[in-house]
């Protein structure tokens, strides 16, 4: 089935695309075709290809689409030619041939030819299409037996055009009323699509900048209608750069900016432009990381460039500060203040954002002794063991977490899960002395914690140093702890024997 017949102007693309269908449901694809067509090459220029219409071949009147392979769906357009309509009246595109099939049948028969339900479309063309400039003003048809007449834009903000015509491909001088600012086709030279083209002349205006800036600002004194203008402002150091602009006395809200180079839109340039720059004193920011923040005080958020910062750190007894410091992302010196100043930290000349970071460890944690406890995959349980005295009421905390205090170590211990590879003295960092009940792991043996020793307090050493468990969700931190029953910081056979040997 051919498409339906339409209405066109010389110049258009027309497309057709013939459906393939059946008269019943029982075949829903198809595999091959060869179908030919026919026009007449006066009145349609073909624009199809073989680059762009799989199994095309011919031209200049007669054209056919063979095609072959895998299944298509049954009630589609298997593909679209595309046609230039060349002239006015009636012109047609016949499918005098097409051959279908399915693959099964490839075997042992020839294509059938198809039944052509509408085997032509109807192109009527009662004029020819009309390419304006942007702007222009002009019908889209130009009508054979009748003059054509377009004109300018209403646009003062152009000196001049300069117009050129085509018809049909073919130079043509059209007559121009200069008082009306109509341009006039002869009906006599309407025999072919009408392309219109400009060429204009933007009107030149004045640029200016304003303040003190001037020197700042590299730029042109003149800009033109229809034309991008660019200028740039150079950046100084410590100060913030505002600019504006304004165009016939209006702010002007379309500037586009760039690593210091600011554009204006051509189409917009309809007035004299004036620049103004600003420079304000920036404003540096200043924030603060670690775990010991909450002991920074008078700590001011901003301050400008080039002053000198200076923040204070209530220190905790018992503790080990750290003060560290980035100007711009880069590394800088912090000062502490000596006797009466202590705990007051300067940081000199600041002339980029600060990023400072505060942490404290406990001071006994430097001695503390973190060894491999445990091993999983990719990661290791690390027992961090840490003797020291504290008053009542207090306790050392690993994350914040309350850690054990163990009769079998006579110290405080943890566990932590961390990268097999990390650096074990990093984890120091996480010890800290909190309020807080001292809880004391006195079991032996009894892994499990059910008041009984038996063959599962073996089995539950077995499955932690086999790495079963890889977390504390099922198995708690003590009876993790508690696997250690030879005290050497460490869970493996030894510790599962050792309970077999204490079973009654």
């Amino acid at each position: 089935t051919m498409p339906a017949d339409m209405d066109k102007k010389v110049g258009d693309t027309v497309e057709i695309s013939p459906v393939i269908a059946y008269t019943d449901d029982t075949v829903t694809t198809y595999n091959a075709y060869d179908m030919i067509f026919t026009y007449n090459p006066e009145e349609l220029g073909l624009l199809s290809t073989k680059d762009n219409v799989e199994g095309l071949t011919g031209g200049n009147g007669i054209v056919r689409v063979q095609r072959y392979g895998d299944a298509k769906d049954i009630g589609t357009a298997p593909f679209t030619l595309k046609f230039k309509v060349l002239a006015t009246g009636e012109a047609t595109i016949t499918a005098t041939s097409a051959k279908v099939d399915i693959a099964a049948n490839s075997v042992e028969f020839n294509a059938p030819e198809a039944t052509l339900i509408d085997s032509q479309t109807t192109i009527t063309s009662a004029g020819y299409s009309v390419t304006l400039p942007e702007g222009f003003e002009g019908e889209s048809i130009a009508n054979p037996g009748e003059d054509y007449t377009f004109t300018l834009p209403e646009d003062s903000a152009y000196n001049d055009y300069t117009v050129t015509v085509t018809i049909g491909g073919t130079p043509y001088t059209p007559d121009y009323n200069a008082e009306t600012g109509v341009y006039t086709i002869s009906s006599t030279a309407i025999n072919g699509e009408i392309v219109v083209s400009a060429e204009k002349e933007g009107k030149e205006y004045d640029v200016t900048v304003n303040g003190a800036q001037t020197n700042q600002v590299t730029y042109e004194d003149k800009a033109t209608y229809g034309k991008d203008y660019s200028f740039t402002v150079d950046a100084i150091t410590g100060y913030n750069t505002e600019v504006t602009v304004k165009i016939n006395s209006e702010n002007y809200t379309n500037l586009k900016a760039s690593e210091g180079t600011y554009t204006i839109e051509g189409t917009d340039i309809k007035g004299d432009v004036e620049i103004t720059v600003t420079n304000t004193v920036s404003e540096i920011t200043v924030t603060f990381d670690g775990n010991a923040t909450a002991d920074v005080t008078e700590k001011p958020e901003k301050l400008s460039y080039g002053e000198d910062y200076t923040f204070k750190v209530t220190k905790t007894a018992g503790y080990t500060y750290t003060v560290t410091a980035t100007m711009g992302g880069n590394d800088v010196i912090v000062t502490e203040g000596e006797d009466e100043n202590a705990g007051e930290f300067t940081i000199k000349d600041v002339t980029a954002n600060l990023a400072i970071t505060v942490n404290k460890a406990v001071t006994a944690a430097a001695a503390a002794e973190i060894s491999a406890y445990v091993e999983l995959d990719g990661e290791t349980v690390f027992l961090v063991k840490l003797t020291g005295e504290l008053a009542d009421g207090k306790v050392y905390t690993y994350n914040g977490q309350s850690m054990f205090y163990s009769e079998v170590y006579d110290a405080w211990c943890y566990l932590a899960i961390a990268d097999k590879n990390v650096e074990t003295d990093s984890l120091k960092n996480n010890i800290a002395i909190a309020d807080g009940e001292k809880v004391t792991l006195t079991v032996k043996y009894d892994v499990n914690e059910t008041g009984l020793v038996d063959i599962n307090d073996a089995q539950l050493v077995y499955d932690i140093y086999n790495g079963k468990y890889t977390d504390f969700e099922e198995v708690s931190m003590s009876k993790f702890l508690n696997a250690d029953v030879n005290g050497d910081a460490i869970v493996n056979v030894n510790d599962a024997v050792k309970v077999v040997s204490e079973i009654e």
